[in-house]
């Protein structure tokens, strides 16, 4: 599709409200021709004779079962993705549909915001995947470098701020530069970044992994929901039942797939001891290392960062960030800096009443309160980041089975 042709939009559906509500959506938005057919057979021969950029599939055609066509079309036409149009409860069907080759789903009642943004964004995908195969066949087996910059946000000690800065930088990764950021959790279950950010998401990485432990492409891109700010969230299970349930295997192959879709892909780790959270810090092309200015969490960073020193883990990845500097009775950050023998990149200063109010509201405290003394300071720490857009230049290192993968036990401590 030539950048200045109409993106060709065939619509299914023998609904007439739906139809009726799409027509509207897309009243004002001349990039954008619609075709419409109530009848699954009538779209194969659309199909076969026209030029088809998406198709939209509602739940309700006139000749056929919505899932089986689906599965006919993306089977018969690969290269055109699929959105299913679902009822909002329907979250049995919206699996099913995902599993039989739909791209994405859109919720009925359909939102204009919503649905745009989802139809652009798949186009966008689907145009960069083909560039992409072209470029790979010209290039006679030539793997093309990593374009995401992937960075883990941890901590050998819990309780220290990993979800709360994770969440701004890439809420402030966004904002700042426009550019396509994911943020994920690596802990299978019982992740905070849904509350935190009072997203509802319909799928969570258990949903996945329990279609098997490595999710087709489409399953995983399904499964990010978007914040209000533009930045898409993968969150773990909610079920306790889930833990253990992804392991470095599954976690390395959902990274894979969110550095092929985003610019930037920021990690919400886990505790010490998981597999994933050693394939996250193995892959990261930087890790923000956190601590608080107290003994017990200055002396796990210490034994993590002597375990990582006897195991050859590359020191320039690592990146010291001392959160709540300036608490009462805490270690000053320049004595912390000198017993560490590291620099510290960033210092985030004591506000526990702010931190606690923007969780309570389930809003990231870089919106709410951008002038804050803790926003200004992560601020510019992303700052540090944006020019680093382009990772370095590196083969990726699959989780070592030796130090990072023993590290809980070589620390001789329990995960807080």
């Amino acid at each position: 599709m030539a950048h200045n042709e109409p993106i060709c939009t065939l619509v299914l559906s023998a609904q007439t409200d739906v139809t009726e509500q799409l027509q509207q959506i897309f009243a004002s938005e001349p990039s954008f021709r619609l075709q419409f057919t109530p009848s699954a057979e009538r779209a194969m021969k659309i199909l076969a004779q026209n030029r088809v950029d998406i198709i939209l599939i509602d739940d309700v055609l006139s000749d056929s079962a919505p899932l089986e066509s689906v599965r006919t079309l993306a089977r018969s036409f690969p290269q055109v993705p699929i959105v299913t149009l679902v009822n909002q409860t329907a979250v049995a069907y919206v699996r099913e549909s995902l599993l039989a080759g739909a791209r994405a789903f859109l919720s009925k009642p359909l939102q204009e915001v919503e649905t745009l943004t989802t139809i652009t964004q798949i186009i966008q995908m689907e145009t960069m995947r083909q560039g992409q195969a072209s470029t790979n066949g010209a290039g006679m087996g030539h793997t093309p470098a990593k374009k995401s910059h992937i960075i883990a946000v941890m901590s050998p000690k819990g309780g220290v701020g990993v979800t709360m800065l994770a969440l701004n930088l890439a809420t402030l990764l966004r904002t700042k530069t426009k550019s396509n950021v994911v943020l994920m959790e690596s802990q299978s279950s019982l992740g905070d970044l849904e509350p935190a950010t009072s997203l509802q998401a319909r799928f969570t990485l258990g949903d996945m992994l329990h279609q098997g432990r490595r999710p087709d492409s489409d399953l995983i891109t399904g499964a990010l929901v978007e914040h209000s700010s533009g930045l898409r969230v993968l969150v773990s299970s909610r079920n306790l039942e889930d833990n253990g349930l992804m392991g470095a295997d599954s976690f390395e192959h959902v990274v894979d797939h969110l550095t092929e879709i985003a610019d930037y892909v920021v990690i919400d780790t886990g505790t010490i001891g998981e597999d994933q959270t050693a394939a996250a810090l193995a892959i990261a092309d930087t890790i923000f290392l956190m601590t608080t200015p107290e003994i017990p969490c200055l002396r796990r960073v210490a034994l993590f960062l002597e375990a990582a020193d006897r195991g050859g883990f590359p020191r320039e990845k690592l990146h010291l960030i001392v959160n709540r500097d300036g608490a009462p009775g805490g270690i000053l950050s320049n004595n912390i800096s000198q017993n560490l023998n590291m620099q510290i990149a960033a210092t985030i200063p004591d506000d526990p009443a702010l931190v606690t109010y923007a969780y309570n509201r389930g809003t990231p405290l870089v919106l709410s309160d951008s002038r804050s003394a803790v926003a200004r300071s992560i601020e510019k720490l992303v700052e540090t980041l944006i020019p680093k857009a382009k990772p370095l230049v590196q083969s990726k290192q699959k989780a070592p089975s030796g130090l990072m993968g023993r590290l809980g036990t070589m620390l001789n401590f329990s995960p807080a």
